[in-house]
């Protein structure tokens, strides 16, 4: 079951009878989370106007669960049969985001920087208390907001989302969301089909990552983990403290990206990236938590049903 409306007016059942597919994709930085709407279109449809927000609940058993806030795009048209399609993303509810922008930051807290961005953005700061220990040095942006959140939020191994009219980012190992909620690994049920994937090549011992201060002569070391297959980061960092926070960061997603498993399941829409997932009783390999990193509901004519893609958990 699932509910839509467009700017506050529910759509729904007017969608029902000419429902081709829903697909929703919950993603995390760039990838963000989007829709895809196909709908027969004849007769043809009035098409919503571009910038019509567009909120979307789904579930099951005669329970709904809000999936998200999107902005819509411009339509596109194919046939026969006469098909259109709609297209909305979350990004696009604030277009500041998506802007480029040329700008220099100063030293400061990440939990600053990124509060300062949302603030700019007409967005609600949601940050994790860890962002507070973390010092950002000078940095030189030169791409869109988003751009630069989701290169930050890979730098110090963080999570970056909007969600309606905040902006997210927290610790991608943090177990407790920044409003203070437990985040809880939800148990996997009736697993339709799976895929699990080991990379040896992405298994390290350490990181190693080199700096340079100011007026230095020479390149200075620092280790993240132990010797042995060390991997090394190419750029040169501004001082230690950057040095050792991305040498950590990156053994932390080398570790992470080690393992993959996607599977699909019955539709949950409980489940988010950046959440915790448990799978049981499938495989001794498999059978421990994953981080999701991507999830996609799909609902049409055939039912409810949702792809998952996780991550070895890089704290376990």
């Amino acid at each position: 079951m699932f509910r839509i409306t467009a700017d506050g007016k529910d759509l729904t059942e007017r969608i029902r009878q000419r429902l081709v597919n829903l697909t929703i994709k919950d993603g995390s930085g760039l990838e963000g989370d989007c829709i895809q709407l196909h709908l027969f279109d004849d007769p043809p449809l009035d098409p919503p106007r571009e910038g019509t927000r567009i909120e979307i609940a789904l579930g099951y058993n005669g329970q709904l669960f809000d999936v998200g806030r999107y902005a819509s795009r411009p339509i596109s048209l194919k046939g026969p049969p006469a098909i259109v399609t709609l297209e909305a993303s979350v990004l696009d509810c604030f277009p500041t985001l998506l802007e480029p922008k040329k700008r220099s930051w100063r030293p400061d807290t990440l939990s600053s920087v990124i509060s300062r961005l949302a603030k700019e953005n007409g967005l609600i700061a949601s940050v994790d208390k860890s962002c507070d220990l973390i010092q950002v040095p000078h940095e030189d942006q030169t791409e869109s907001d988003s751009a630069f959140l989701a290169r930050i939020a890979d730098h110090y191994e963080c999570i970056f989302k909007v969600q309606r009219d905040h902006l997210i980012f927290y610790d991608r190992n943090s177990r407790v969301t920044p409003a203070g909620s437990s985040i809880r690994p939800e148990k996997i049920k009736g697993i339709i089909d799976y895929e699990f994937k080991y990379s040896r090549e992405q298994i390290y011992s350490g990181v190693k990552a080199f700096w340079c201060g100011a007026g230095a002569t020479r390149e200075r070391s620092v280790l993240a983990g132990k010797k042995g297959k060390v991997y090394a980061i190419k750029f040169l960092l501004k001082d230690e403290a950057s040095a050792r926070a991305a040498a950590e960061a990156k053994l932390r997603k080398l570790k992470r990206l080690s393992t993959s498993l996607s599977f699909t399941i019955p539709g949950n829409p409980l489940l988010f990236s950046g959440g915790l997932c448990l799978i049981e009783k499938l495989h001794p390999l498999l059978n421990r938590e994953w981080m999701i990193s991507s999830v996609e509901h799909s609902l049409d004519n055939n039912g409810f049903i949702s792809k998952v893609t996780a991550e070895g958990n890089a704290s376990l």
